[in-house]
Parts: C-alpha cells; structure tokens; sequence
C-alpha cells in the first residue's frame, strides 16, 4: 500500500510524537521522584531543625528562669529562714491517733491514685516518710488540709502556731504565683546539708523527707541535687530527664535544679518541676501536624538514651486502641503494651530500637527511606538533641505511602495520555502546534510563578532557536527582580529593626499597620522614673566638646544598661537629665520596686562617675506610679512620647536641687515597703506633704551587691512624698 507524503509525514510524525512523550514521561517520572522525595527530606530536615531548636530554646528558657529565681533575693532570704523554722520543728511527734491518720491518709488516697502509674502494687513502706519532721509536716500540710489532692497548694498557714506555718504564710502566695504563672508543676526548696525539702508548692509526699537517705534518694532528682550539693557552683544548673516520680504519682516528671547562694555560701537547692507538657506541645505544633508540614500522617517524636519515647506519639493521641495494636502487632514486648495501654501514654512506656537510633546515639546525623517502629516504610530525618549533658534524640518522619502519592498520581495520568496520543491521529496537526506553543507556556507559566512572588522560578528550554534567546533573557530579567525584591526585603527589616529600637515593642507593631496619629494609649499603671544629673555643666567647661560628649554618652549609656537589667524602659533623655518607665511594654506586676531598684543603680553610677573623674555630680530622682497616656507625636521625624499627671509629679520630684536625693510618692512608696525601711520627715509644712528615707534591703545589680557607701549620705537614701 502506497502512502502519500503528507501520510507518511503524518505517520511519522505521530510516532515520533509518541515516542517523545514516552521518553519524556519517564524521564519525567524518574525526575519527578527524585525531586519530590529531596524536596520531602529538605521539609522534614527543616521540621525537625525547627522543632529541636524549639526544644533547646524552652530547655533553655527553663534552665535561666531557674537560675535567675535562685539568685533573688527573696529565695535567698526565704531558704535561710524557712531552713532555721524548719529544724525548730525537729522535736515535733505526732500523736498516735495523728500518726495513724497519715497512715490512713497514704492507704486510702495517695496509694489507690500511685496504683493507676506504676507496673506494680505499691507498698506504703516504700513511700511513708521515715522521719518526725516529715510525717509532721504531711500530717498538717497534707492530712489536715481541706482541699483536694491536687490543690493541696491553696493552704497557707497550717495553723499549728509554729514559725515555720507562720513564714510559710508570708512566702508561699509570692512562690506559688511565680509556679502558677509559669506553669510549672512544683517548686520546691531543698536545706543543703541533708537534702530535706523544707518547702514545696505542690504538697506531693516529699515534703520534708531527705533526698540523701530517705524514701526518693534513689531518685534521678536526689542524684542532681548531691551534685550540687557537691560541687558547690553558682553556675551549676542541674537538668533531670523524664523518670517516673513517685510523689507526683508516678507519672512521667522532668526537673530543673539550682543552687541557693548567700554571698559563697551555699544556703539552699532550688527545685522546678516543669510540665512535659510543654515539650510535648513544641513537638506536636499543639496537635497541628499538618500546618507542620507532614501531611496527615506524619510526626516527629523524641528518645532518650534510654531508648524511649520523651513525648505523646501522634498515633496514640489521634487513635490510642489503633496505635496499641500496632504496638502488639510489630513485636513490643507484652509489658511495653500493657503499660502504654493502661498508663495511656506514650512516654517512658514504648522504647524504640533501631539502627536510626543508635545512629543518633552515636552522634550522627542523616535522612533516608527506612521502616519506622509500627512497621511502615517512611522517609525519615533524625538528629541527636544535646542539652547540657541531657542527651535526646528527635526524629521527623512521613509514610512514603503518603510521600510518594503526587509520583503514582502522575504515572496514572501520564499513561492516560499516552493512551490519548495514540488514538488521537486527527491531533497530529495540534501536537505539532504544541512543540511551537510549549516553549511560550513554559514562559507563560514561569512568568505567572513569578508574579506571584516566586522570584527564584525560572523557564527551562531546550532549545537552540529564538526561544531558547527569550528563555536566557527571561531568566536574566528574573534574577534582577529576584535580587532586587531581596535588596527590598533587607531594606524593610532594617527599618524594622530601627522602628524597634526607637519604640516600643507594641507601639512600633501598630505603626507598621496604621497611620501615627491613631497610635495612642492609655496605661492604668505604671512607674515613672525621672533622673536629673546636676554639675554636669560645670564639669564639662574645660573639657573639650569631644571629650564631655563621650563622658555624657558613657553616662546615659550606663543608666540604658541599667534600665535593661532591671526591666525599666528608657523614654529619652535630654542633656544630664533621663526619664524612664517600667511596666509600659510589658506588665510587671513589680514596676515600682524595680523603678526604685533602677534609681538606686542610677546612684551607684554617679558615684562611680564621680570617682572615676574627679567629678561631684549630684543625682536627683522622683518616682511616682500611676496612669499615663503614650502615643506617636510628629509626622516625619516622630518621636514616641508619654504624657499626664504622673510625669508632671516623677518630674516635680526629682527636680530638687544640690541634695543628691531620691524622692518617691506615697503610691510608690506603699508598693516597696516591704523592700525598704522608712523614715519619714516633712517636706512642705504648708501643705502638709512628707518625705521618708528609706534604707534598701533589696540588692542592687547584677552581681546583688549593695552600693559602696557614700560621703555625702548612706547609701540606699531615698526620700518618698505623699504626692
């Protein structure tokens, strides 16, 4: 049979077509794969970056909010004093009747709640405290305790009229607000010597047993705090790994540990037991897996060097009888099941063995296609996670099942269209007016992923025509707009960052959103600090202008330092005069103790100033407390500015001069009294106003020393008027 020209052509042209799109497709596939499966390691890389970086960041957080907390001056005084209460109470007994209603108290409510979190049945002999001073303060601080067991830390005084219930009245409110607010489960306050807790927030049933002999010595928590107890450093912190803790009824605890320092001696222990919660929540992003970016079955979860799990695995809190079957079905020992089943965690019951975890044990780091512990194959990215000694392991993995669904959706379609191309010999003259169009809808599509904002997309033409050219050139124009866009976006954050350092945070948030003139507010309650720096004139006459600029800018950037140690705002300062505030930005609910602290480290700089330079610059300062009214003020060289009564006062007060005073309104005063003795003296008969000088029993800096004593008053002075 002889065939035309055009049929051959259209012959060979339908082959050739057919050819070229099975070659393409496969090579399509085969490329396709790869880039998607290094595209799922690059995420799950960046997840589990992400997540371990969280993880260290609230470890962290922890550790220093811990350390911080044992520094204070409170702690301090409240481990001495509630040590010394404490030992009074040694030759305390309980009645018989007494002792055998804490007997009763550890059978009846404690044990049966035990029960539910350990493998097996307790015995009250291995919890019951083995002292006097123990069972005396379970007895009143947990048996004779009205409330629930999980609110044993609403009772303040145990009404027994010793000084132990009547210290623990005064500091519990302050201790047990500080555990509340950041959420952990116990603080507690552990005597140096035997390790006895001398005081908890939480009541569990080590309160006042010994953790060097008593009934939790053997304990992860016992062996930190004989660490500390030995090495006797203020820079130790002790991190405890998950164990299951008996006094918190056996459920799975983790703490952080501090010591207690008064000047070198060591005074006390300081024990946080944080929630695993939170952790837990860091991994899970809160349940939201998928906003995560690991679709809807996959997860990332953390390992001890012990091998098991340190947080809920998504499979158990998504379908808990699913994932205990799994568990059973792929090897877990009988009691690693039993127990995540009754105890309804995950955590501290399945332990995961395999060559990716050994891996991370041994330090290595990597990604690949392996089967996870539930039997399933999954793409996967592990890491060790080190933290001070805490050795963890995380691991951030998706079902290649799930991976690998866009590839199998892709082979279906392109076989469909394979199967298109060979029936369709009428679409012959259509296909090859598509090779013509292809290189334009690449352009095309390339053009319209750049116009929405994917700036580092770019058309890819095989070709060695005039399309090849407008590919090259379209790329050229692509990279310019790219780096320009990344100039701009470089540009935008330094402004934002200067924004922010001229404003405060929230302020400079609203303007980012709207106009300034609709940035005001009003603030109910905050501390004003108004610092006037007098002789700075006459000292700077026969400097020369460079050097006074840099004696005043060493000055106000001292105060700027000090302001941000004790969490007071700097507002501006004019000349030798500087006004601040603390409690605008963020809510303190101690503004007016640290407003007067800051004024006291103000004092301790001028002298300092005064010594280093031969200078006698006298400092006056007025603080008052109350509300205030902020907002942006100017258009194009604006400034942030704060205005009302209760500057006019900070300012009226502190503008005495040639005294080297620090004069605060009674509303502050009444705010710090339990910081600082007063002595009151009248300011202004006519109007019945008065002064108090106050001695600070507050540390003051960084390193809490008290200032060097000054020639011209005692140090810690300060004046507080009635305004």
């Amino acid at each position: 049979m002889r065939l035309s020209i055009q049929s051959k052509m259209i012959v060979a042209l339908l082959l050739l077509s057919v050819a070229a799109a099975s070659i393409t497709g496969y090579l399509g596939y085969r490329s396709g794969q790869q880039a998607l499966t290094d595209s799922i390691f690059q995420r799950l890389t960046a997840v589990r970056a992400a997540k371990s970086s969280q993880v260290r960041n609230y470890l962290k957080f922890v550790r220093g909010q811990v350390q911080s907390y044992s520094e204070g001056l409170l702690v301090i005084k409240a481990s001495k004093e509630m040590t010394e209460a404490f030992e009074e109470l040694r030759s305390k007994k309980l009645t018989p009747e007494q002792e055998k209603e804490l007997r009763q108290f550890y059978e009846k409510v404690y044990l049966p709640e035990l029960m539910k979190h350990v493998d097996s049945k307790p015995q009250i002999e291995s919890v019951y405290p083995d002292t006097d001073i123990a069972r005396y303060l379970q007895y009143h601080y947990l048996v004779k305790n009205p409330n629930s067991l999980d609110s044993k830390d609403l009772l303040n005084d145990a009404g027994d009229g010793s000084k132990f219930s009547e210290l623990h009245a005064r500091y519990h409110n302050v201790v047990n607000n500080f555990r509340k607010t950041f959420g952990y489960e116990d603080i507690m306050l552990v005597e140096p010597e035997n390790l006895e807790v001398v005081y908890s927030t939480a009541k569990e049933i080590d309160f006042g047993t010994s953790y060097a002999n008593g009934p939790f010595s053997r304990t992860g928590l016992a062996e930190a705090m004989e660490t500390l107890q030995r090495e006797q450093d203020k820079e130790v912190v002790a991190m405890v790994d998950y164990e299951p803790y008996r006094p918190y009824f056996g459920l799975p605890s983790a703490f952080m540990a501090s010591p207690i320092f008064d000047g070198s001696t060591l005074v006390g222990i300081l024990v946080a037991q944080f929630p695993i919660k939170r952790i837990n929540d860091i991994v899970s992003g809160e349940g939201k897996w998928e906003e995560d970016g690991l679709g809807k079955s996959g997860e990332v979860y953390l390992v001890g060097e012990d091998h098991y799990m340190r947080n809920e695995s998504r499979h158990f809190t998504e379908d808990p009888k699913s994932y205990v079957k799994r568990l059973a079905a792929n090897g877990f020992s009988r009691e690693q099941v039993e127990k995540t089943e009754r105890f309804q965690t995950s955590i501290l019951t399945v332990k995961l063995t395999s060559d990716v975890i050994d891996n991370i044990f041994r330090g290595e780091s990597g990604i690949g296609i392996m089967d996870d512990y539930l039997g399933v194959q999954v793409l996967a990215s592990y890491a060790p996670l080190d933290f001070e000694g805490l050795r963890w392991g995380i691991v951030a993995k998706v079902p290649t099942e799930e991976a690998f669904a866009p590839v199998r959706k892709f082979t279906t379609d392109l076989l469909s269209i394979l199967a298109a191309i060979g029936l369709g010999a009428s679409l012959i003259a259509a296909l090859i007016g598509g090779t013509i169009a292809r290189p334009i809808r690449k352009l095309t599509h390339t053009a319209a992923a750049l116009a929405r904002g994917h700036y580092d997309a770019r058309v890819h033409i095989r070709s060695h025509d005039e399309f090849a050219e407008l590919g090259r050139t379209f790329n050229r124009m692509a990279s310019e707009i790219e780096n320009q866009q990344n100039r701009i976006e470089e540009k935008v954050r330094e402004n934002e960052r200067l924004l922010e350092s001229m404003l405060p945070a929230k302020v400079a948030a609203r303007l980012r959103s709207g106009p300034p003139d609709q940035l005001s507010d009003s603030h109910a309650d905050v501390s004003i600090v108004f610092g006037a720096v007098h002789g700075f004139d006459v000292f700077s006459e026969e400097l020369a202008p460079a050097k006074a600029l840099e004696l005043l800018n060493q000055l106000i950037v001292a105060f700027d330092e000090a302001a941000e140690t004790h969490g007071v705002e700097k507002l501006k300062s004019i000349g030798a005069s500087y006004l601040a505030v603390c409690g605008l930005s963020v809510t303190r609910f101690d503004h007016s103790r640290r407003a007067v602290a800051f004024a006291l480290e103000m004092e301790r700089i001028i002298r300092k100033f005064n010594a280093d330079n031969e200078a006698d610059l006298v400092l006056n300062v007025g603080i008052h407390r109350g509300p205030v009214t902020g907002g942006i003020i100017g258009r194009h060289k604006f400034i942030y500015d704060l205005w009302g009564r209760t500057i006019d006062i900070a300012r009226s007060l502190g503008e005495t001069h040639g005294k080297g005073i620090i004069r605060i309104s009674k509303d502050v005063y009444e705010r710090v009294a339990d910081n600082f003795e007063c002595e009151m003296v009248r300011l202004t008969p006519a109007k019945g106003d008065y002064v108090y000088l106050v001695e600070s029993s507050d540390a003051i800096g960084p390193n809490h020393e008290r200032p060097a004593q000054d020639s011209k008053r005692p140090a810690g002075k300060i004046e507080t008027t009635s305004e």
